[in-house]
């Protein structure tokens, strides 16, 4: 009874670890892995993730063990290209994941080589966490080492969320106070296109880019509106004497009272890598080619003005006809 306990453990272990491509001297064993999803909300956006968690110990080619420590790569076979649209119907949540960005339109557009396979690379912390960090679409076993991680769509969204700036937001009248039933114009101090790159991306030269595709508005009396653009700045050369000047973005308070306004900006993204063609970012999470910047706040103090008669301080005059 005790052998047959101990065979079905080894074969659900068997079960769990992750068929993988290696190649060179060494490589890694993972027993007992553990998927898990997490989620998570932060900067304006949501994260999703699927997660292995494996205690892991390192063999050679002639199968003694060894230590291990430290962050890893490793490859797992996910199988052919597929064609049409995949669902996450893989056993191994990080194949999902590969199977859905290499899927094609038809097979005309699928890799010719009979033998060529779709892989992920994992990446290990010390923790022994495994997480899916690139794929790659088109690789044929025993043609040689598996080719370095592909940038993915979803690891150049995140080195974008991590960089896109944070502007300031200018305001005319200025000096922090504006009147009531007048239009206050609003504007994002920032180019609507900006460079945020090269960055070293799993030991790619990465060339980031973004641009301003719309931005949402608070104005602190409870009012909200987006603009298609980031505003511009208020010229006096342009000669405004109108309650709302032509060709500005802004707002007409009502009220008296200190507000805070704020402005998030929707940036679309691009990524290059090692020089390639430029292609759009992906959320991981809904897939959009867009990334919410962290919002900025200006307080500004809202007051009304009344005519009042003053007694004039110089003598009167009488000017002539």
């Amino acid at each position: 009874m005790r052998a047959k306990a101990l065979i079905v453990i080894l074969f659900l272990t068997f079960l769990t670890a992750p068929s993988r491509v290696t190649s060179g001297a060494a490589f890694g064993i993972m027993v007992g892995c553990l998927d898990s999803a997490s989620a998570a909300t932060g900067n304006h956006s949501i994260h999703l993730g699927e997660k292995r968690t494996c205690p892991t110990v390192a063999a050679t080619a002639a199968g003694s063990p060894t230590s291990s420590s430290g962050p890893r790569i490793e490859t797992v076979d996910c199988g052919r290209v597929k064609v049409g649209m995949i669902l996450e119907n893989s056993p191994n949540h990080f194949c999902a994941a590969v199977q859905g960005n290499c899927s094609v339109q038809s097979r005309a557009q699928a890799p010719t080589d009979p033998k060529a396979t779709t892989v992920g690379f994992l990446q290990q912390g010390p923790s022994g966490t495994w997480m899916l960090n690139g794929f790659d679409c088109n690789v044929v076993p025993g043609t040689g080492p598996p080719p370095p991680p592909q940038v993915a769509p979803f690891d150049a969204y995140a080195a974008v969320l991590r960089l896109v700036p944070s502007p300031a937001i200018g305001a005319a009248p200025g000096k922090g106070r504006t009147l009531v039933n007048m239009q206050t114009i609003f504007w994002v101090n920032s180019g609507a296109d900006q460079s945020l790159g090269p960055v070293i991306l799993l030991g790619h030269q990465v060339g980031l880019r973004i641009h301003a595709r719309a931005t949402a508005w608070a104005f602190g009396d409870g009012s909200t509106d987006t603009s298609a653009s980031l505003g511009r700045p208020y010229a006096v050369a342009d000669g405004c004497g109108n309650a709302v000047c032509a060709g500005y973005f802004g707002h007409t308070y009502t009220g008296t009272g200190a507000m805070t306004v704020s402005a998030t900006v929707a940036w679309g993204g691009e990524f290059s890598v090692d020089g390639g063609p430029w292609q759009g970012i992906a959320n991981p999470a809904t897939g959009a080619n867009t990334v919410d910047g962290p919002a900025a706040t200006r307080p500004i103090t809202v007051l009304q003005a009344r005519g009042v008669l003053v007694q004039d301080p110089d003598p009167f005059t009488a000017y002539p006809e």
